[in-house]
């Protein structure tokens, strides 16, 4: 088992995007806004959208009128540009092709997670000031199943089946160079390539995965229970990645373990069972982690892992 910690982003860190901020029109004090969707602006200091409940001509700026009683504004999220850097896993930064951004940490980071993803390949590049490229990687993102799935046993299924691809990376070879430049591009020739979270950050090596855990999912989708007519209305709302793994760790980093528990027990972190398989790779919160002290040199962890919200699709 292995865990990415990942680092808080600022928006200084992004020094290249190909992606442009340019979701709605700026907010202005002099602008007239049209309460609902057509009234949405963004915030670029802030890279968020915002989108007026009323009619609304002069006021507080968006930002400061959310806090305000009773406010006459909401925020909806980032902007376009930034969503693959926020808190929030099911909204995606899109751009027709290729998707490429370019951050400077400022910190040692060794890892790497891109989440929520949509495309055919991810290239990750590094260079550093005085070390040149330290370091050059392509994913293939068409998963393996695609061709060996049961689904796609003749030939007029391999031509005709949907394409899977991985939904989730995560890469441990980040050389950890201070001053280093993170390139990243994702491809998706004929499509949208989308982006859900780009995390970065130093990996921690939580033991050895047992056999025997648990895998499943939470539908946050309302209307599954037939109504009294016996007729069912389902809306698809998001969906989020639930696991219960056990864990075998040496006692000499149980301390170390138990205190990451307690530091990170309110911070999202990137869990990772097996980077073999996206379903394997969360992004979420540990709920109620529980150690048997049964053995002289190990200890069994049993962690319940909840995972944030993903996208509809």
């Amino acid at each position: 088992m292995k865990i990415i910690r990942p680092i808080t982003f600022t928006a200084s860190m992004l020094t290249s995007s190909n992606v442009t901020e340019n979701d709605y029109g700026e907010w202005s004090v002099s602008t007239s806004y049209t309460a609902g969707v057509t009234g949405r602006c963004i915030v670029a200091a802030q890279h968020k959208v915002y989108e007026p409940l009323v009619d609304v001509t002069g006021g507080s700026s968006p930002e400061i009128d959310v806090l305000a009683t009773p406010p006459k504004w909401v925020l909806v999220g980032s902007t376009n540009k930034y969503k693959m850097f926020n808190d929030r896993l099911s909204e995606q930064t899109t751009k027709t092709s290729i998707l490429t951004v370019t951050i400077q940490p400022g910190v040692v980071i060794d890892s790497l997670a891109l989440l929520n993803i949509a495309g055919t390949e991810a290239v990750i590049t590094c260079t550093e000031p005085l070390a040149g490229t330290t370091y050059a990687k392509t994913v293939n993102l068409y998963s393996e199943a695609s061709s060996y799935s049961p689904i796609v046993y003749d030939a007029y299924r391999y031509s005709f089946e949907e394409i899977v691809t991985r939904s989730d990376i995560v890469e441990f070879d980040i050389p950890p160079y201070l001053q280093q430049s993170i390139i990243i591009s994702i491809k998706y020739q004929g499509g949208t390539a989308k982006c859900g979270a780009c995390l970065l950050g130093m990996a921690l090596d939580a033991g050895t995965t047992l056999y025997g855990g648990q895998l499943t999912l939470t539908d946050y989708s309302v209307g599954k229970e037939p109504d009294a007519y016996g007729e069912t209305d389902v809306v698809q709302r998001g969906w989020a990645k639930k696991a219960t793994i056990p864990i075998l760790l040496k006692n000499i980093y149980l301390d170390i373990f138990y205190r990451f528990l307690s530091v990170y027990r309110a911070i999202p972190v990137v869990w990772v069972e097996s980077s073999n398989y996206s379903c394997l790779i969360i992004y979420g919160y540990w709920i109620g982690p529980s150690f048997s002290l049964q053995y002289p040199d190990y200890t069994a962890v049993e962690v319940e892992i909840r995972g944030l919200t993903a996208d509809n699709g």
